[in-house]
This record gives C-alpha cells, structure tokens and sequence, in this order.
C-alpha cells in the first residue's frame, strides 16, 4: 500500500473526516478554532495575562493557558516555565507561527490539539525541553521550514509524534523523547534532516522517510514500534549506528504502485536485535547498501530481499538468524557471517563444493554440493533460487525459520539431512522433479509448505523416503516401513515412510574402500565400525575374523528398540550373517528384498541395556591373521578399547 495513502488512512481512523480532508489536501495549515492570545509583531500580548515580557524578547508563562497561542514576532524566547498550554481537542494548534524566524518555545507542557506546534515557512527556531502530548500531530513544521531545532522534547501519546512536510530541510531532531504515538513517531518528508540521539520507542511507527532526501538517522534507540524505519521514494539516506531492536520490522523499504521505490539509501553499523525482520526490502528497492550490521534473533529473518538487485550487503554479522533471498538476482554478497561460520552467497556458480558455512544461499547455480554442514539458527539453513542438479546431503538444518526453501529450483538430490525443530522443514514454490528422501523431519511446526511443485519423496521400498515425527501410521509387518503413505499435498506422498529416523554411517574397508551402512531405528545410535576380532575365538568369531559393531551409548527410547540395516554385501563379503547382542545370537528378519548386492536386516533389541550389537558373517569368509595384517590394514581397524567384564574381549 502506498505508503502516504496508508498513514492518512490511520490519521481518519483517529480524527473526524473534515479533520483528514484539510490534512491530506491542504496548502496552508488552517485552523478552524482561533487562539485567543497573541504575541504580536510589536511585541504586546494579547488575550491573556499570564503572559509576562519585560524586553519584548523573552516571553514567560505565569500560570497555565486554556486557548492557542498565536505568534507575529521573530527573534524571541517563550519560557513555559513548566506550566500547560491546554487545548480543547478542537482543530487548533497550541503554538501557530507563519513566516517568521528564530522563535524558542521551551519548558512547556502542550496538550489536546490539533498540532501542538505548527510552524510554516519559518526557520531557525527552537522547540526544547516541552512535554508535548496527546495532540493530533505533536509538532509539525511545513513548507520550506529550514534550520529548525527540535530536541530534549518528551513528545508522547500523539497520533504522530513529530511532522516535517514540503521539502522542510536541515532540521535537527534530537534528544527527544519520542514515545507511545499512535501513528508514528517521526515522519519526515523533508531533505537533509538530522534525526539523532533520540529514544523512539512504542510508536505505530518508528521513524518515516517518505520522499526523504539526505536525512541522517544516527545513534537513536528505536525500540518496540510496529516498523522500526519505514522507507518510502526515500533516497540518499543513512541510517547509522541506531539501536534497532524488539520491532516488527527494523528497517522496511516500501514497495507499491503509486511511488517509485528507494534507492541509493545506506544502513550501515546499526545493532538490528529481536525484530520480526531486521530489514525487509520491498520489490525494486535496488542500489542500497547494507553493510558492518549486528542482526541478532529476528523471528523470521535478519535480511529479507525482495524482488531487488544491486544491492551490497557486506560485512554484516547474523547471529541466530540469516539472510532470506526470494526473486532478487545481481545482488553483491559478501564477507558475512551466520553464527560465527561464513554466510556461502552463491550466485551463476557451476561445480562447486560447499566446505564451511552457517548459512547456503544459491542463485542461479548449478552441480553444487552443501554437505556435512551444521545450519543450525541460520533463518533458512540452506535456500536454492532458480538452481538445479545440486545436491544436499548430511546436513544438520535446526532451529531456523525455514530448514530448506526451494524456489523455481528443479533435479536436486536433498537426502540424508537432519530437519527438525523448525517453524517450515522445506519449502517449495514452482520447484519440481527434486528427489527428497532418507532425510529426518522431526518435530517442524510445519513438516513441509508446497505450492506449485511436484516432487519425488521416497526411494522405493528397498530403502524408503524419510522419517516424519507426526506420522501416525503402523508397521504391522515390522520391516522399519509404514504401512500406508505420508500425505504431503494431494500431488505428493511419502510412499514408504520411515518408522525411525534415517542414520548413515561410513565403514573402511581394508585397505581403503568406503561403504556406507544405512539404519533405519526408533533408537539413535552413536557409530557404526568394523572391526577384527583379535582374541580368544568362539562359536562366531574368529582370530582376525572382521565384523561390524554398533557402538553404545544409544538413545532413549520408551519401549523395545528396532533396527533396519541396509548393508552392502561386500562389507564383509556374505550376504549371510548373525546378529548377536553381548556375544549371544538373536533371532532377526533377512528382509526377502536383499538381493546379491544389499542384504537387510532387522531386529529389535531393548536399548536401556546397553549392550553391544554385533553383526556377524555366518561363516569365517574373511579371516585377518593379526600376524599377516599390513600396516595399512592395521591403521584401518580402529581400537575399541571398551572391555567388558564378562567377556574380556578386545577388539582392534
């Protein structure tokens, strides 16, 4: 919505409709309740004896004025003396002066008008250490009103705290404070104003830079308002070294049909903490530098560039949030952090391999792998725009806004990831034909958001698609796979969805051949290793015989533990085995899917035990003489030194 349209359309809901016609349309401030008292170019007062001169130059209060005041004469100073100018609520200002420069109004309480302080065409004067509250606008300063100074102001409980109109410019606004407007605290549609200092909290709306040109916005705290900065067709602008935080949005660049967007503007240096976003871009906010920011815990995102390009984002350090990038494209990103890790901006990259980030974001790029990364609190731990045949494997994606988000991406491989407490597990938008499976979905408020996407959720029955916490199906032929499908959208299924989590563990293979072993379990299970056996024998192992043995501590589970494995045959070169649990051989299933290349195994075990699971060839197929080990074989086989009591068994 058109930023001006917006604030005029709350300005009515606040006042009467005659009030907002003359605000919205209106040349020359118009007053329909004239003041009373006057203070007239020849320096006498009129209307009232409360107000005392004895040199036509200092003005002071004795005693408190029900009526406006109205002032002729330049040059002079108003000292309130702490007593109140009193309005009716009418539509009139508490001090109204046109034309004239150099007037200091001061010490004064300004209440229930239209405009507490309304200045036209006038510059150089100085509004200071009032309390001005409860008025339609607190001050407003209009038409080509220059060098103004507004500051150590209480300016609260207004619709709009403070006013600069028509190309008003080199006004100083500091030191206030600027607190409980219902509107908006400061609305400037004014060039080369200064807004410095103040504490800006509680409003409707921080600080506006409408059609804003050149304004310095510095060292204010801008606390707990719905938009912290609000831009709109404001350009050339600089907003440095504030205290943004607890807002809906920190800092919002509008975008709508009526205004051309902002550009050219510079947010640099700002403390951006607890904000709904920290800085949200609306479409074509183009050419604006974001650069040595502090983005700490924004609920949805620290950066949220919209449909824009040519922006510079350098230098910014994001703790506990990120960086969210949806159509915008030849943008510069670079030198940023997430969580303490480097934030990976990809942009038209090909071939590329991922090796330490907080946070993946890839425009335009292609064959790019995002593997065994940690994107933990990342706001989106890793997002794809318009990329395909990428892969994303064995990541750990918790605690952000977004897990991953796929838009207008196509043929990537997302398998093996842990998802889970986020507030999306995987967003889709216009993003098909992606493979998603073997991937762990725990515990998202929302598992997964589809919208215009069809794509592929499971890899067959052979090894199944992904494990989904809120799924309530049953496994009535206990082989680790749900009986019946996990719904995504009524174009997309999970047709073999796990009954544990998904768990991949690497195996050596002497001399040095990598196997992976893949589990599917209830239980999580700390490693998976071969090993030789290299003491006495017994009925299933032999001296240098190898075997695979899942390591304890497991984790909690509430009842009787299962375990589905998928084991490559040329592990330990059978497809025939024994499972044994503390050296004592347990019935299990041999899955009639195994075939000469994977056997699959499962059985179930009681997990608060502890004990160690072994998985056995049937016959001695592959002994390894101690003696005859190479060195190579040797460092290959890890030592387990753990022993226990009963068995004395070592194992290396």
């Amino acid at each position: 919505m058109n930023r001006t349209v917006l604030t005029f359309f709350i300005v009515l809901c606040l006042s009467s409709v005659s009030s907002f016609s003359a605000l919205a349309f209106e040349t020359k401030p118009v007053r329909t309740v004239i003041g009373t008292v006057y203070i007239r170019a020849d320096g006498r007062v009129e209307g009232t004896t409360s107000i005392q001169t004895a040199d036509n130059v200092t003005y002071v209060l004795l005693g408190s004025i029900n009526d406006s005041i109205v002032v002729e004469r330049a040059n002079i100073i108003i000292d309130g003396e702490g007593y109140t100018v009193q309005g009716s609520g009418a539509r009139a200002d508490g001090f109204y002066w046109s034309g004239i420069s150099n007037v200091t109004v001061k010490n004064t309480n300004i209440k229930g008008f239209y405009r507490g302080i309304s200045i036209y065409s006038s510059s150089s004067n100085s509004i200071s250490e009032n309390n001005i509250t409860n008025n339609h606008y607190g001050v407003y300063i209009d038409s080509s009103s220059n060098n103004n100074s507004i500051s150590g102001n209480n300016i609260t409980n207004n619709d709009v705290g403070v006013w600069l109109w028509r190309r008003s410019s080199y006004n100083s606004i500091s030191g206030n404070n600027i607190t409980e407007n219902t509107v908006e605290g400061i609305s400037l549609w004014s060039w080369n104003t200064s807004v410095s200092g103040n504490n800006i909290t509680n409003n409707g709306e921080g600080i506006g830079l409408g059609d804003a040109l050149n304004a310095s916005v510095s060292g204010n705290n801008i606390t707990n308002n719905g938009f912290g900065v609000w831009f709109d067709c404001a350009n050339h602008n600089s907003v440095s070294g504030n205290n943004i935080t607890n807002n809906g949005i920190g800092v919002y660049f509008d975008s709508n049909d009526f205004d051309p967007p902002s550009k050219y503007n510079n947010i640099s240096g700002n403390n951006m903490a607890n904000n709904g976003v920290g800085i949200d871009f609306g479409a074509s906010s183009n050419y604006n530098s974001i650069c040595g920011n502090n983005f700490t815990a924004s609920s949805s995102c620290g950066i949220s560039l919209y449909s824009s390009s040519n922006t510079s984002i350098v230098g910014n350090t994001f703790t506990n949030d990120g960086l969210a990038v949806i159509d915008s494209y030849q943008n510069f990103v670079e030198g940023n952090t997430v969580n303490g890790k480097p934030l990976v901006y990809l942009e038209g990259t090909s071939n590329y391999s991922v090796r330490d980030a907080g946070q993946v974001i890839l425009v335009n790029c292609d064959n790019i792998r995002v593997e065994d990364l940690n994107l933990s609190k990342a706001s989106r731990g890793v997002q794809l725009l318009n990329t395909t045949k990428s892969i994303m494997a064995r990541n750990n994606i918790t605690n952000s806004f977004c897990g991953i988000d796929l838009s207008s991406s196509s043929n990537n491989s997302i398998s093996r990831n842990n998802i889970a407490n986020n507030d999306y597990g995987i967003h889709l938008n216009s993003s098909s034909d992606n493979n998603v499976y073997h991937n762990n979905f725990v515990e998202n408020t929302h598992q997964v958001q589809s919208a215009g996407s069809i794509n592929v959720w499971d890899d067959g029955y052979t090894s199944g698609g992904n494990y989904w916490s809120n799924y309530n199906g049953t496994d009535t032929n206990q082989d680790g796979i749900g009986d019946t499908p996990y719904t995504i959208t009524a174009n997309n299924a999970d047709g073999c969805p796990l009954m544990g989590s998904f768990q991949s563990f690497n195996i050596t293979v002497p001399p040095q051949n990598s196997r992976e072993v893949y589990v599917i379990s209830n239980v999580t299970i700390s490693d998976i290793r071969l090993y030789a056996w290299l003491t006495t024998p017994n009925k299933y192992l032999n001296a240098g015989q190898l075997f695979l043995a899942l390591i304890p501590p497991y984790g909690e589970s509430t009842g009787t533990g299962f375990c589905r494995m998928i084991l490559a045959n040329n592990i330990l070169n059978t497809s025939n085995y024994t499972v044994l649990i503390d050296l004592t051989p347990i019935n299990y299933t041999r899955l009639p899917i195994s075939n000469e290349t994977y056997t699959i195994l499962y059985f179930t075990f009681n997990p608060s035990a502890q004990d160690d699971i072994f998985i056995v060839p049937e016959f001695s197929l592959l002994i390894v003489p101690a003696l005859m080990m190479t060195t190579a074989t040797l460092l290959t086989l890890m030592v387990l030194k753990r022993k226990l009591s009963t068995k004395q068994r070592i194992l290396a």
